[in-house]
């Protein structure tokens, strides 16, 4: 019904996207800064674009950033909530014909 609850939280909100039909969220528990989240995702994605699931990319992108010294507050707050062997589907290329047409505009 769209009420704030309090006390419901992230982990909350993600509950519902996945009961809306989402089969994984990745949420944090607390605040985390712009940069270090960025770096975290950019594991995390990265890990899904090299076939992991959802829980080995997040697992493999906190553990790395634990290795190269992050701060447990930058990347122990992320978790998964939902089917953690979740997969990306392989992007779909572009025709040949449809990217040489495309022209970024400035």
């Amino acid at each position: 019904d769209g009420r704030v609850v309090a006390g419901e939280g992230a982990e909350g909100l993600a509950t519902r996207f996945v009961a809306a039909g989402a089969r994984a969220v990745v949420v944090a528990r607390w605040e985390v800064g712009d940069a270090a989240t960025a770096r975290l995702m950019a594991a995390f994605y990265d890990g899904l674009a090299r076939g992991r699931t959802a829980a080995e990319a997040l697992r493999d992108a906190q553990v790395a950033a634990r290795d190269a010294g992050a701060a447990a507050r930058d990347w122990a707050a992320f978790v998964l909530v939902g089917d953690g062997s979740v997969r990306l589907a392989a992007p779909r290329r572009a025709s040949r014909a449809r990217s040489a047409r495309y022209t970024p505009q400035t």
